[in-house]
C-alpha cells in the first residue's frame, strides 16, 4: 500500500509495501525525535485477519524515508479488534514515548538506543473491552502526559468504557531491603530514593500490616527520602510493608517497599547502664541446659571500683 501524507506545500508517498498485505493501514501518530539522533519520527500501525503491525519510519534524506523499527502481532484469524497508535511524553522528560493498542493489548514503547524501543508499561483488556482508541495529553497540567483509553465494552452496561493513567512517581527502596528483620524499640533511618519530583506537593510515610492495618509514621516534602523510624514491639508472621503515598495534583500515588519483619531480640541486654558506670557493658543470656544463670560482662577500664562484690 502507500501512504500519502503533505510534507511543506510538496506532496510525497512512502511505500508500506514491507508492511505486507494489510486492509487496514490507517492508524498514525508523529514522535518529537523519540530516538533524539535529530530525526523526527511517524508511525504507522496496520491490521488484518490474523495480524497487526506497528511501523516507525524517519527521513534518510530529502523526501526519503525508512523504516526504522517494527513490531509484528500475531493472532488467531477472525480475533481482529481496531486499535491506535499515539505519541506523546507520559514521564516529564521531553522525549516522547509511543503508546499502541493491538489486539486488546495497551503498551508504552519507550526508546532504549538508536531506532531501538521496548515496552515499559501495558494493560490487557480480554473480556472488558472490544476495541480501544486512544489520546495521550497533558490534562491536568503537571507535566505528565496522561493516556486515555476508550472502547467499546464486552457486556451491555455500559456499552463503552473510558480509562485514564498517569505515570506514578518511581520509588527505589534502599533500606528495608527484601525481608530484612527489623529489632523491636530499635531507631532506624528509612531510605528511599524518588526516581522524579514532578508537581508533587507533599509525601506521606506508612506502615502496613495484613491484619493490623496501616498507620500514619510520617509526613513531610516530596525531595525528602529518608526518615528516623522507632520500630514498634510487635510481632507477627506476617510481613509488614512501608508505603510511600505521594500527592501530586489532582492524585494520589502510593508505592509499596519489600516485605520485612519485626522481631524482638533474645536474652536481656543493657544498652545504658548507671551514671557512674557508662563503660560497663552487660549481657545476660539464659542457657535452657542449665538450672542457673551465667552472667558475663567486661569493664573496657579500670577506673571504677565495685567494693564488697561477689561475682
Amino acid at each position: 500500500g502507500e501512504c500519502a501524507f503533505e510534507r511543506k506545500t510538496k506532496p510525497c508517498a512512502v511505500s508500506t509495501k514491507g508492511l505486507g498485505s494489510f486492509g487496514a493501514a490507517y492508524w498514525t501518530a508523529k514522535g518529537n525525535d523519540m530516538d533524539q539522533d535529530g530525526r523526527l519520527e511517524f508511525v504507522v500501525k496496520a491490521e488484518v485477519t490474523d495480524r497487526a503491525i506497528i511501523a516507525i519510519f524517519e527521513s534518510n534524506g530529502n523526501n526519503s524515508y525508512q523504516k526504522i523499527w517494527q513490531k509484528i502481532y500475531y493472532y488467531s484469524p477472525g480475533l481482529m479488534t481496531f486499535g491506535d497508535v499515539e505519541c506523546g511524553d507520559i514521564d516529564g522528560d521531553g522525549i516522547d514515548e509511543m503508546v499502541s493498542f493491538t489486539h486488546l493489548e495497551l503498551n508504552v514503547w519507550k526508546c532504549v538506543g538508536p531506532d531501538s524501543f521496548v515496552s515499559i508499561w501495558d494493560r490487557w483488556y480480554y473480556g472488558d473491552l472490544t476495541d480501544g482508541v486512544l489520546l495521550v495529553h497533558d490534562l491536568n497540567q503537571n507535566g505528565l502526559g496522561e493516556i486515555v483509553v476508550s472502547g467499546g465494552s464486552t457486556g451491555p452496561n455500559p456499552p463503552a468504557k473510558t480509562y485514564i493513567y498517569e505515570k506514578m512517581p518511581s520509588v527505589t527502596w534502599i533500606y528495608p531491603a527484601q525481608y530484612d528483620t527489623l529489632w523491636a524499640n530499635d531507631t532506624v533511618n528509612l531510605i528511599w530514593k524518588l526516581d522524579e519530583t514532578v508537581s508533587l506537593e507533599s509525601l506521606r510515610l506508612y506502615i502496613a500490616h495484613p491484619l493490623m492495618g496501616s498507620w500514619l509514621i510520617y509526613q513531610g516534602l516530596p525531595q525528602d527520602t529518608t526518615c528516623t523510624f522507632v520500630v514498634p514491639d510487635t510481632q507477627s508472621n506476617m510481613a509488614f510493608k512501608f508505603w510511600v503515598a505521594v500527592k501530586g495534583y489532582l492524585r494520589y500515588d502510593s508505592i509499596a517497599s519489600p516485605p520485612f519483619y519485626i522481631k524482638r531480640r533474645t536474652g536481656i541486654e543493657e544498652a545504658n547502664g548507671r551514671p557512674t558506670m557508662d563503660d560497663l557493658c552487660l549481657e545476660a543470656l539464659p542457657n535452657p541446659f542449665r538450672n542457673h544463670l551465667t552472667i558475663k560482662f567486661q569493664i573496657p577500664s579500670t577506673k571504677f571500683q565495685f567494693p564488697n562484690s561477689k561475682l
